[in-house]
């Protein structure tokens, strides 16, 4: 199968891995099975019967996504990805006063 561009392998790995967010294939994960540090660079996409699977680069690890976890290296500097997922926590959407939830009590009070 042909490698995909940068781009795709980015939006399958955004598809695919539906329990982390991909923000880049420079983000980095922990496989739990064999204890590799991987990038979006080096996992190994297959395609059987038009479905995206993703697995662990390291020669007979059976892992998948599922047994990843995010990786931050400690003592570096800060990714573009790192500051776009810290800024999505800081600031969470805000409701617009006219739409807030009211609660029963007050409504009940109208």
């Amino acid at each position: 199968m042909q490698k995909p561009s940068s781009d795709k392998r980015l939006r399958i790995l955004q598809t695919v891995d539906n329990l982390r967010r991909w923000y880049s294939l420079d983000d980095k994960r922990l496989c739990a099975i064999c204890d590799r540090v991987i990038d979006g660079h080096q996992i190994e996409i297959r395609r059987v019967a038009g479905q995206y699977s993703l697995h662990c680069p390291t020669t007979d690890c059976p892992s998948n996504f599922s047994h990843w976890f995010l990786y931050h290296e400690p003592g570096i500097r800060r990714t573009d990805s790192e500051r776009l997922r810290e800024q999505a926590v800081a600031a969470p959407p805000q409701v617009p006063p006219s739409t807030a939830e009211m609660s029963f009590v007050s409504w009940a009070d109208r």
